[in-house]
């Protein structure tokens, strides 16, 4: 079973996808976390695992190196998280500049 929750936190929107397969091993989980912490963008791909390295680079292309994708395993469930900043929408930025709406 997968799921996905998305969710403000203050000036953030976390965004989660949880699945209870097979949990990995702390080993396996602090690999990970180590990978998306330290790795720098790369818009170029080998062809072999490339969804969550190309989503981390995202992050840290679009948000700034902070961004970047965490991982759990506990209870049964891995979960992927990640957040972003909330930006203003197009009408907001409009109102501020004093475009007519």
């Amino acid at each position: 079973q997968i799921s996905v929750s998305i969710q403000e936190e203050g000036n953030s929107i976390a965004v989660c996808f949880e699945n209870n397969g097979e949990p990995l091993s702390p080993e396996r989980t602090e690999e990970l976390n180590h990978r998306f912490r330290t790795a720098e963008p790369n818009t170029k791909s080998n062809g072999e695992n490339i969804g969550l390295n190309n989503i981390n680079s995202r992050l840290k292309l679009f948000y700034g190196q902070e961004h970047c994708i965490q991982v759990f395993s506990r209870e049964g469930k891995t979960s992927f998280r990640f957040s972003i900043d909330k930006r203003p929408s197009v009408s907001e930025t409009e109102k501020d500049r004093g475009f007519p709406l």
